[in-house]
Parts: C-alpha cells; structure tokens; sequence
C-alpha cells in the first residue's frame, strides 16, 4: 500500500533505506515527517529553480535580435485581419504568435528585443512547472522531479527554443499542451476540468501544428482512464476547430512532395534519428543516444507504475507520433532534420515523465541511491547549462552583425541615397525588404542611437548599392571623366574603356574600382564563373566589408550597377573583361 502525504507518494513495506517497516508507529510517522520535509525541500527547490532559469535565458538573450522568420512575421502580418491572422506560416496555425506580436510591435516596436523574449521565457518557465507538476502526480520522487524540471529549464540541446522570440509557437504548444494532459488526466465523469480543456485545446492549436499531437495525447490518456467514449468527447470540439481551419486555409501550407513508399520507408530511420539524438544531445553523452533510447524503451516495458502513469505513458507515445509526422513533411529535407534543436526541446519535454518515472524506481528510492542519481542529473543540468551559454554566444555574436547591417541600411534608406537592391539582409532575413524598412521608418520602430562599425556599414551598402542586373540601367551614365577608374596587376584599359583582366594559369584576376559617381559596368566572361565584390573604406584601405558573390553566365554580358561613392575590390573569372572604366591617370 501507499500513503499519500503534501503531494508525496511514500511505500509503506520498506523505508528508503531499504529496513522494513513491520509496524505503523513513530517509525511510520518519522518516515512521514521525513517524506514531508523531503516535499518541502523539493518544492523550493523547484521555485528557486524556475527563478534561476528566467533570469539565466533573459540574460543569455541580451544580443539576440529579429531574425529569419520573424522578419514575415513583420513583413506580412503586423496589419490587417483575416488571411494575415489565419493564414498558415509553413504549415503552422500562427494566430497566436502573430497576435503576440501585434501587441508588442504596438507598444515596443522593434526598439527591444528583450519584451518579445519575456513572453517566450513564460512559456518555457510555464512548460517547465507544468512538466514538474506531471512528474509529481506520476509519484515521481520529490527532488528527482525538481531536478529533472530544472534540467529542462536550461536545456541547452533545445537552445533554439529558448534564444529566439519566434519559437514562442512551439514552446507555447507545449506548454498549452501539458496544461490540457494535466486538465483531463482524472477519474470520473466529464467535469469542468475537461470544459477548461476545450479551452486550453483550441488556444494551443492556434500555435503551431505540434499542438496536434499534443491533443493526440491528451486523447490517449483519457482514453487509458476513461475509455474511448470520454476520450472523443474530451478532443472532438479542439479537434473540430482545427478541422474548420485546416479546410478553409490550412491546407495551403501544405508542401508537395512525394509521399510514395520512400516517404513511409523513411518514418523509422526519421524516427529513431529524432529520439536517440534527443536523448543523447541533452545527456551530454557523445554516442549513447541509441543505447539511452533501448534503456528507456525496456524500462517502460518492465516498470509498472499503474494508472498514475497514463499521462507518461502517452507522452512517450507522443515522442515517437511527433516524428513520424514530422517525417512526412521534413524528410524530404534531410534526416538530420530530425536533430533540430527545436524538436529536442519537445522530445525531451514528452520523455522527461517516463525518464523520472525509472529513476523513481523503488530499487533506486534508498537514499544513497537517490543521491547518486541526483549527482548524475546535476551533471547533466550543467552540461545543458553550458551548451545553451555557448549558443548564446555564437548566435549573439551573429544577430548583433545583422542588426548593425540592416540598421545600417535604415540609415541608407531614410538618407535617401540611391539604393539599387531590394534585400537589406537577404542571407537571414529574406523577407525584410527595403518597402518594409520605409514603413519601419515611419514607425519608428527601430532603434536609435546605435554605434555601426564600418564594415558593417560597409556590408549594408554591398546589399544596397551593388547588383549585377542583364540590362543596362536607364538611370547611370555620364562624360568619360566620371567613369571608374580601375588598377591592378595585369590590368589593361583599351581606348573603348574596356579592361581585360589577364591571369596566369587560370586563376582568378583582382583589381581595384574607384567609383566617382553612380555607374553600370559591362562585365563579361568567356567560360562564366563568380565575380566577387567588396566594398572599401574611403577612409582606411584596411577596413573591408564582406564579399558579394555574382554568377557570370558563359559568354554573356551583365551589368555590374554600383551606386556608392568610393573605393571596391573585385574579384573575377580568367578571361574577363570590365567595360565603362579608365585607367589611372600617370
């Protein structure tokens, strides 16, 4: 028998010790007293634990900023309603991120990205009590819960989930999904714990597509403690909401592709790939990932942990349903798609019960075995500890550049100078344009005030002012005096003020541009290959900015249209000719 005390479940034949307990006396009441204050400690833990996670991830985003979707989120989706609040992202049910972002665009704009990180750190921190909340009800020891939530809150192998605002659609799937297990996970009949749940359901479907199989779940364990009637009426109204959406615009999100018997072949190895690198990245042990897999899938087998493990029991279903149905739209991407970041997060958030379920073991429960696992579990805390500070770090260092660069081409835009590109940022942020950056602008959305370093600088205005284009712009020309004057090793200017750029053994051929006034040059190359651009300092000839990279078709000619004052180095094909240049003079 068991005796239920503050939330702790404590068996009655043996203490933790291992010494049987042969009567219900002071022993008893001294084991009781002992499992309580156990709880006690445990639970301040937790709290001090969730502290400690918020400032921790708000602190290890102070140099995040916008980036990659985010950037349609802000394009498309800050005005308007109907198709721009419903409309799919990729194949997500978006309205609530973009309705989180509505919010915070109206009072904060893009000023900080500190607010929109401040509601993902409340999902997570949400997710992460909820998650220990599930450990505790599935009579999951006292600080082994605790430890395993504060491990998920630092959970550096699911760091993309927690350093970037886009997420919120995940991680709040998550946490919404957890909330509507912990709803429906009862006896008895449909009560007004299970009409909270349609609620919870149908807020968290508008999230993203993984609260699908977060309701799948909630499905299941319903349908372990209550049976197949209670578990369609708990799921039918969510699930009918979702079908509505799914049949008027959902549907568009879709991605075509071959769903043949590769496609089904594939579910497996997708599957298998998503668990053990889930389980080995957030261990910290290199290789174990198939080994931990095998352990935990035969402990579950073994273990019987009774009607207080119906929610661990679906979540672990609901591991392997999440990617066998990511497999069906991202394999076709690659099986390494199965080790993202963001979907260790969520593996890891659906195998964390079971894993607590087996370390709760009654072969572990003696103290001194429990202590032992509660060093192993710190451990582990601290290696997702120090993964998710060296991804800070390097996406940090990343997303401060491209927040000068396109700050830069702000600045570029609202000084009306002649811009000849529409892509601010197109490596990371295809969908900023420069009619976006305009209405930034007039919003005053962006910062201020910022020191720009120049090859920042220096790299916007490649994005902005350089293009190769196929025809001769309208708007460039000019007297021969004003043409670009070009030097270099090998250099000869014909009096058609045409360059040949002459190398020896087939290598590239470098020269250096002056550019006096806004120009198109025509460039051709006889076999094709890549012409390369990179903008000067007027002021210091050490300070460069980033290559640009041009495809040169075979035997045609483009035209290299430049429109920033100043020195530039190129880089260009064997047999390459330059035109609309001149010599320098002497």
């Amino acid at each position: 028998m068991s005796v239920e005390l503050s939330g702790a479940s404590v068996e009655a034949r043996t203490l933790d010790n291992g010494i049987p307990l042969r009567a219900a006396g002071g022993r008893l009441r001294g084991y009781l007293r002992f499992a309580d204050r156990q709880a006690a400690v445990a639970v301040a833990i937790h709290i001090v634990s969730l502290a400690f996670a918020g400032v921790v991830v708000m602190w290890l985003n102070r140099r995040q900023w916008f980036f990659g979707d985010e950037w349609e989120f802000v394009a498309n989706r800050l005005r308007g309603a109907g198709r721009a609040l419903l409309a799919p992202h990729n194949e997500h049910w978006s309205t609530g991120p973009i309705l989180i972002y509505r919010g915070l665009y109206a009072v904060f704009g893009l000023r900080s990205y500190l607010p929109y990180v401040a509601v993902l750190v409340t999902f997570h921190l949400l997710a992460t009590h909820l998650l220990w909340r599930l450990l505790r009800r599935a009579d999951v020891a006292p600080l082994i819960a605790s430890a395993l939530a504060a491990v998920f809150s630092v959970l550096g192998a699911g760091s993309e989930n927690l350093l970037w605002a886009f997420q919120i659609g995940f991680v709040a799937s998550v946490a919404l999904g957890l909330l509507h297990i912990l709803l429906v996970d009862h006896d008895g009949p449909f009560d007004r714990r299970d009409r909270a749940a349609w609620g919870v359901g149908m807020a968290a479907l508008t999230f993203s597509g993984i609260s699908v199989t977060m309701l799948a779940m909630s499905g299941l364990v319903v349908l372990i403690r209550r049976g197949v009637k209670s578990a369609l009426y708990a799921v039918a109204p969510p699930a009918a909401v979702y079908a509505v959406w799914f049949v008027w615009v959902g549907h568009e999100g879709l991605k075509h592709q071959d769903r043949g018997v590769d496609l089904v072949l594939a579910i497996p190895t997708y599957v298998w790939t998503g668990l053990s690198s889930a389980l080995e990245r957030s261990s910290g042990l290199p290789g174990a990932g198939s080994t931990l897999v095998i352990l935990l899938v035969v402990g579950l087998l073994v273990h019987h942990a009774g009607r207080a493990a119906a929610a661990p029991t679906a979540m672990a279903v609901g591991a392997v349903l999440l990617f066998a149905v990511l497999s069906i739209g991202r394999s076709a991407q690659g099986i390494d798609q199965a080790t993202s970041g963001r979907y260790v997060y969520i593996a890891i958030a659906l195998l964390l019960p079971s894993v607590g379920i087996l370390l709760s073991h009654p072969a572990v429960r003696p103290a001194p075995r429990q202590a032992v696992v509660l060093v192993i579990v710190g451990f582990v805390l601290l290696n997702g500890l120090g993964a998710l500070r060296l991804d800070s770090r390097n996406q940090g260092d990343r997303e401060v550049q491209m927040r000068h660069r396109i700050l830069a081409a702000a600045d570029l835009v609202s000084s009306r100078r002649e811009v000849v590109a529409t892509l601010p940022e197109p490596m990371y942020s295809p969908d900023l344009t420069v009619t976006v950056l305009e209405r930034l602008l007039r919003d005053k959305a962006l910062p201020v005030g910022l020191h720009i370093p120049e090859p920042d600088v220096l790299a916007a205005a490649g994005d902005l002012q350089v293009a190769l284009v196929p025809a001769p712009p309208s708007n460039v020309g000019g007297p021969v005096a004003g043409r670009p004057v070009i030097t270099g090793v090998g250099v000869v200017v014909d009096r058609d003020g045409c360059a040949a750029l002459t190398t020896t053994a087939g290598m590239p051929a470098h020269a250096e541009v002056r550019i006096a006034a806004p120009t198109a040059m025509p460039v051709r190359s006889v076999a094709g290959g890549e012409l390369e651009v990179a903008l000067r300092s007027a002021d210091d000839p050490n300070v460069v900015g980033p290559s640009r990279t041009f495809a040169l078709a075979p035997g045609e000619t483009s035209w290299l249209h430049v429109a920033r004052i100043g020195p530039m180095s190129l880089t260009m094909p064997p047999g390459s000719r330059l035109c609309g240049v001149q010599a320098a003079p002497g």
